[in-house]
Formats: structure tokens, C-alpha cells, sequence
């Protein structure tokens, strides 16, 4: 009740005076805004909050540090065992089995905060180090210190009380999506036109869309790229509307016309089965998992103010401007008539990815192809050569030696990734595509 909170910040300022008011005040309503019936009676509320309250800034250091270091080995293990669990599903080492895919679902941080608020140590930290909106971060930081910002970063952790049923409800949605697009690819030398003519390379594999997209970029400037880039533009469409055939995903069986969406078997048309909207289920339930989450968060109530405000901390408002300014300024328009004069043709909406205003090279893809196939024909290869990338590229000797030693290269399955470490023992890893004649 909200006379309860009152008469306890009233209590603590009496006991420790008023120069805590702000952190009294602070703490003992975020922690009341979380604390639930099965938690204590109003009485035990306040006796709560009376006996943990810490005022002695020595004493508020040393808990700080020892919840920092127990964190780092929770969230270190809880790190591992996710990483090890999807190895099957994230690099390049095999079949995927059924069960991998349960495997690669499970998370054992998803109970985290329901044991955290059960044994009451969540209810300490929201007492002791409370947690700040970016509006609060935002205006108070100028005079901050790392020590004020390390109990802030403390004070996240806490924000809300997800139970673990709807916080799995996201890792298996977001394990879905992941495993969907990890192995989407498209063979592009079976990509042929109406010509029956094929314009790829015959081993060319591509994933959708990441590879697509670069492929895209590097056609600028080729005699034939821009019939190149249109196919591949006509494959992204019929990817995003659910027509492309089944039998062309991740298969170097058949031809696929991507502009008819015709596909063939040595020369002779076969049915086409449209793949199932699986693309757009697995947005569904992500969707479905945020709007069960929005009910449990008091403030951050939907997945677009967690994203801006809570994960990449910029007010959703600033992007929204930012983005209206960019897109309606005159430059925009202009850049727009530079492309246009220099490609001799009006722009196509795959020229949002026009690349023609940095360096290019003389030297042809395959060539480059050719060069680091033979230079990094494992991982192996690159995590060898780590080091010596660093050092060309103007790090000191040293600090290169050093970054690399902390760094695991792993052949992934699908585009790649890096994931960092969560223990000072742990390495961060740096998942590239590495074909089984090298990389590209």
C-alpha cells in the first residue's frame, strides 16, 4: 500500500538521515513496485527494507563487489552451457539432430530472476543499488562516476519480474528464428533466366539474406552485374513473399528461373511447392513472446521501449527524428541523382545497397576467392593469422598478441556471429563461414 512505502522511506530517513533521501526514496519504491503478497505482509515489507538498507558508503562497496563477483560466475556458467548447447545448431560440424534442437532451446538463465526474487537477494539490490530510466541516466551522468555507473549496471539487472514461462517462451522463439536462417541458402549457379542461361559461378552459395546482399553490392561496375542483381533482387522477393519453391532452398539439385519461378530437372520442368510461411510464424511467436513479457515490465510495457530504452539506451523519439531528418533532407535527393547519372539508369530499389562511393578494387572476386581459400583453408588458419591481421592493421605488436589470445575462431553455419565472453576466463568467439575448400 502506498501509505506503507511512506511510513518506511520515513523510517529509514529517521534511522540514517536525510542525505540518503534520494537513494531511500529511490530504492524503497522500486522495490515495493516488485515485491508480491507471496513475498511478505505490508509489516514484513517494511521490517525488509528497515534491515537491509545499506547507508555506510565502505560497506555499500564491498556487497557491490561480492554480488559482482558471484554474477560473473552465475551468468559466466549460465554463458557456457548456452554456448556449448548450441554448437550443433551454430557451427559447421555435422548433421543436425531432432534432438539438438531441444538442446539448443533450453536456457538456464531463464529461472534466474524467479529464484533471485524468491531467496530475496533481487529485493536487496533493488533497495541498495535502484535502477535508473535513460530520461535519469541520461541527465545525471555528466556527473557520475565509474562507480556510480557500476551500480546503475547493477540496478538493470532488476528492472522488472519476468517469470521463467515467459522468458522461455522468447529463447524458443528466438532459437527458431535462428535455427530457420542459419542453413537458408541459395545455390546461385543454379539461378538461371529466361535465356536458360546461368550467371553464377556453379558452386556459388549463398545466404539468404546476408550473402544476397553482398552479392548485390559487389556487381556494381561489372558488365553483366546488373542483370546479376536483378535475379538475385527477384530471389529476395519471392523469399519475402513466401513463393519461393521448396525444392530450391538449401539445395544444388535443381534450376530455379527466380522471374517466372519456374524450377527444373535437367532441362525438364517439375511442380514447385511454395515453401510454408515459416518465415513469418517464427515473427509471429516472437511477437506473441514480447506481448506476454509487456505485462510484466511497470514501465518498459512494450518490446519497442525495451529495445531503444533499455538495450540500446537511445529514446525512441531521437531515432524516430533522426531518421525523419536524414530521409527528408535535399542531400538525400541529390546522392540519389549521383547514383543514377553514374550507373545510366534510373535506380531500382536494390540501389539502397549502392556501394560505388568507397575504393574499389581491379582485382575480380574470384581472384580474391582464390587467395584466402588458399591463405585460410580452416579455422584453424585464422585463428593463426589473428595476430598478424591486428598488426596490419596498426595495432601494437603487444596489444595485438593480446586481443588474439582471447579470441576462439569456430566455422559457422550459417552468416557468423561473435559472441562475447562473460568470464575473465573465457574467450570470445568469432564464428565465420569457412567452406570446406576455405574461406572466401
Amino acid at each position: 500500500m502506498k501509505s506503507t512505502v511512506e511510513t518506511t522511506v520515513d523510517s529509514l530517513l529517521s534511522k540514517h538521515g536525510e542525505a540518503q533521501k534520494d537513494r531511500i526514496t529511490k530504492g524503497v519504491n522500486q522495490t515495493a513496485l516488485l515485491w508480491k503478497a507471496s513475498d511478505g505482509n505490508e509489516n514484513e515489507f517494511r521490517t525488509y527494507c528497515m534491515d537491509h538498507f545499506i547507508s555506510d558508503t565502505n560497506e555499500l562497496e564491498k556487497v557491490f563487489q561480492r554480488i559482482s563477483d558471484n554474477f560473473e560466475v552465475i551468468f559466466g556458467y549460465f554463458n557456457k552451457i548456452t554456448v556449448d548447447l548450441q554448437r550443433p545448431l551454430h557451427l559447421d560440424i555435422g548433421e543436425i539432430l531432432p534432438v539438438d534442437e531441444s538442446f539448443g532451446t533450453y536456457n538456464p538463465s531463464v529461472h534466474f530472476k524467479d529464484d533471485f526474487f524468491t531467496n530475496k537477494i533481487a529485493f536487496l539490490i533493488t533497495l541498495n543499488f535502484p535502477y535508473y530510466t535513460l530520461e535519469e541516466k541520461s541527465t545525471l551522468s555528466g556527473a557520475w562516476t565509474r562507480k556510480d555507473w557500476a551500480y546503475a549496471r547493477l540496478g538493470d539487472v532488476f528492472d522488472s519480474r519476468l517469470p521463467a514461462e515467459a522468458n522461455q517462451q522468447v529463447v524458443n522463439a528466438s532459437t527458431k528464428s535462428d535455427m530457420y536462417i542459419a542453413d537458408y541458402n541459395i545455390f546461385a549457379g543454379k539461378l538461371i533466366d529466361d535465356a536458360n542461361r546461368t550467371l553464377f559461378p556453379p558452386d556459388m552459395k549463398l545466404l539468404s539474406h546476408w550473402n544476397i546482399r553482398d552479392e548485390i553490392k559487389t556487381n556494381y561496375g561489372k558488365p553483366d552485374g546488373i542483370e546479376r542483381q536483378r535475379m538475385l533482387y527477384e530471389v529476395m522477393k519471392r523469399i519475402v513473399a513466401q513463393e519461393i519453391p521448396l525444392q530450391v532452398i538449401n539445395s544444388k539439385v535443381y534450376n530455379w528461373n527466380p522471374f517466372t519461378n519456374k524450377v527444373f530437372d535437367n532441362g525438364k520442368e517439375i511442380a514447385a511447392t511454395p515453401e510454408p510461411s515459416a518465415r513469418y510464424a517464427r515473427i509471429l511467436d516472437f511477437f506473441h513472446a514480447q506481448q506476454e513479457i509487456d505485462t510484466y515490465y511497470p514501465s518498459l510495457n512494450t518490446y519497442l521501449l525495451r529495445t531503444f530504452e533499455k538495450d540500446m539506451e537511445v529514446p525512441l523519439a531521437d531515432l524516430e527524428n533522426l531518421f525523419t531528418v536524414y530521409l527528408s533532407s535535399p542531400e538525400i535527393q541529390k546522392i540519389a541523382s549521383v547514383i543514377k547519372n553514374r550507373l545510366g539508369r534510373e535506380l531500382e530499389p536494390f540501389d539502397i545497397w549502392y556501394d560505388g562511393f568507397k575504393t574499389r578494387t581491379s582485382i575480380p572476386a574470384e581472384t580474391l576467392d582464390k587467395a584466402t581459400r588458399a591463405k585460410y583453408p580452416d579455422p584453424a588458419a585464422v585463428q593463426k593469422d589473428l595476430s598478424q591481421i591486428l598488426i596490419k592493421l596498426g595495432w601494437p605488436k603487444e596489444r595485438a598478441l593480446s586481443i588474439a589470445s582471447l579470441i576462439q575462431v569456430d566455422p559457422a553455419r550459417g552468416s557468423g556471429h561473435a559472441w562475447g565472453a562473460e568470464t575473465r576466463d573465457q574467450k570470445s568467439l568469432l564464428r565465420t563461414r569457412i567452406f570446406p575448400d576455405g574461406m572466401e
